[in-house]
């Protein structure tokens, strides 16, 4: 026998929405803005729209005032350099702007020639908010109380803006476009230290009537800054340089290639520029070896010496190095060599080596002052080649010359260690001059 059995089940679910009359909402929470030209540091970036800060509200008898919180500054730096400035990069050169197109006219009187009010973040200019902890309105104030109408000929000129409505149907008078500007105002003069920053806001909205006591929710907006170094280094130079010595008249003299490379530097660090010689030999040997490579012999039975000293070439730079005290190149060429124009040599890629059958100590730099530090004396402050600011660009641009002399005989006198036996042997040698540019260290 079958039987049905009817099971019926209720379930009931309330669902019970609760206003607090106020809710504020964010269009994203988190931006990143990167540092990596030097342009950036000559002007104030600026961040748009980084978000969009909106009010729902909907309580007719409370007004509201919405103001902005400094509340959390990061710093994971890169470099020591402008760390221990009297004023390092920090919140407060971190300024924010809340665009209202009801609320930001009547805020900015410097259209006007009056002065702005500074306290306020509803502007057409940057403000910071201040050091953590710190608190700027961006709707009312602390003194005004009730209705703050909009601006005359905006969308909602004369009626209440901090009232109720919501981003939807009331999008001029509910919804602040924040915007970011980096205030580099004081570089060079403060090195805006590379490294990884955040920066967190929060937002809150107060009674209108009851100054301090917070009405509905709070959100928070990250901005992450990565300031990184910029060392942009310019150079204009013919791949190989050749000295061909054919007549006798330039074994004496020499051979001068004049101007053959130029550099230019921009740089938001203290930085050092200086040349280096070296060969495949001296580098395999780690400088046992400080001479020229061997690409051919023109002789079957040499009876002289293929080792040519590195530290035989000259270069000449123009300008002079501008730190005072610093060893150059910016001597003039002189008949013969006087040998304070030889290339200094030594090995390594990344960190260098003086090799000292050379004679070389590493003590001449065309710029800055090779492993000491700090400015002015020892090393080149932040700046440009392409504008002056309050360095001189002449400053950040180089040019070189370069000179090699046999002499009579081909013993090329002015280089270190000397040719033994008598005489350099006919052929063809070749050998590499690197720049480098580096960060003051």
């Amino acid at each position: 026998m079958k039987k049905n059995f009817l099971i019926s089940f209720a379930f009931y679910l309330f669902l019970t929405i609760c206003g607090k009359g106020q809710v504020l909402d964010l269009s994203s929470f988190q931006k990143k803005i990167v540092i990596d030209d030097f342009s950036e540091f000559t002007s104030n970036p600026t961040l748009y729209a980084a978000t969009t800060l909106s009010i729902n509200h909907v309580n007719a008898l409370v007004n509201w005032d919405l103001v902005a919180e400094s509340f959390a500054f990061n710093a994971n730096t890169y470099s020591t350099q402008g760390t221990l400035a009297a004023d390092p990069f920090d919140e407060e050169d971190i300024k924010i702007r809340a665009f209202n197109q009801c609320n930001t006219p009547d805020i900015d009187y410097a259209g006007t020639g009056n002065t702005p009010n500074i306290g306020h973040l509803s502007s057409t200019e940057f403000h910071e908010v201040g050091a953590t902890g710190s608190e700027k309105y961006i709707v009312g104030d602390l003194v005004t109380r009730g209705s703050t109408n909009g601006a005359v000929g905006s969308p909602c000129a004369g009626s209440p803006i901090n009232s109720t409505g919501n981003p939807s149907n009331n999008p001029e008078s509910h919804t602040f476009r924040i915007d970011f500007e980096l205030d580099f105002s004081n570089f060079p003069g403060t090195i805006m230290t590379p490294g990884f920053y955040t920066y967190t806001l929060m937002f809150k909205a107060y009674d209108d009537a009851n100054p301090g006591t917070q009405i509905g929710n709070t959100v928070s907006f990250t901005l992450e800054i990565e300031i990184l170094p910029v060392l942009q280094f310019n150079i204009s130079s013919l791949q190989n340089i050749d000295f061909s010595f054919s007549d006798i008249n330039t074994y004496i003299s020499g051979i001068i290639k004049y101007g053959a490379t130029k550099m230019e530097v921009n740089s938001n660090l203290e930085w050092d520029l200086i040349a280096v010689g070296s060969s495949s030999i001296n580098e395999s040997t780690t400088g046992g070896s400080p001479y020229w490579d061997i690409i051919a012999s023109y002789s079957s039975s040499p009876g002289g010496s293929s080792n040519i000293p590195l530290s035989a070439l000259e270069i000449f730079q123009n300008p002079a190095n501008p730190s005072p005290g610093a060893g150059d190149y910016s001597a003039s060429f002189t008949t013969p060599p006087s040998g304070n124009n030889n290339i200094e040599v030594a090995t390594g890629s990344l960190t260098f080596s003086p090799v000292a059958a050379s004679g070389s100590t590493l003590s001449r730099s065309i710029a800055g002052k090779w492993n000491a530090t700090a400015s002015p004396n020892n090393a080149m402050e932040p700046g440009s080649y392409i504008v002056n600011g309050v360095w001189t660009k002449s400053e950040f641009s180089y040019t070189i010359s370069y000179r090699l002399t046999p002499g009579l005989p081909t013993i090329f006198a002015n280089g270190t260690p000397a040719i033994s036996p008598l005489y350099a042997n006919p052929g063809s040698y070749s050998m590499r001059v690197k720049f480098i540019l580096t960060e003051d260290q």
